[in-house]
């Protein structure tokens, strides 16, 4: 999968004391009038998703659009796996996923192959 000098940063994965918004592993989700999986079947469409050539590290500009997705094709995208694609076709440089929030696209993983 990947070598030892790979840099592989997912946001909030980086450290056990992160304060991810997500449950440790073997603990549910809370289940609330809008949280149940029973009650809420109606599932709101995939959010945009892109996967970016960085300028110079993680906080950079985009320099370059590599692929994006919508629809469907979001929701059923492997990011993680195109980010160590085109991060081995860059090596040396910065790849990163984002999906489009209300205000913009927000960054989320980023890798660097050496």
């Amino acid at each position: 999968m990947g070598q030892l000098s790979d840099r592989w940063h997912a946001l909030g994965s980086s450290h056990p004391n992160s304060s991810s918004p997500y449950p440790p592993p073997g603990r549910q989700q809370p289940e609330g009038p809008n949280l149940s999986s029973k009650e809420n079947t109606t599932k709101a469409p995939a959010t945009p998703r892109r996967v970016v050539l960085l300028g110079e590290n993680q906080e950079s500009e985009v320099e370059q659009i590599l692929c994006e997705y919508q629809g469907s094709e979001a929701h059923h995208a492997n990011l993680s796996q195109e980010v160590q694609r085109f991060a081995t076709e860059h090596p040396g440089r910065q790849v990163a996923a984002e999906w489009q929030g209300r205000l913009g696209w927000v960054r989320f993983l980023w890798c660097q192959k050496d």
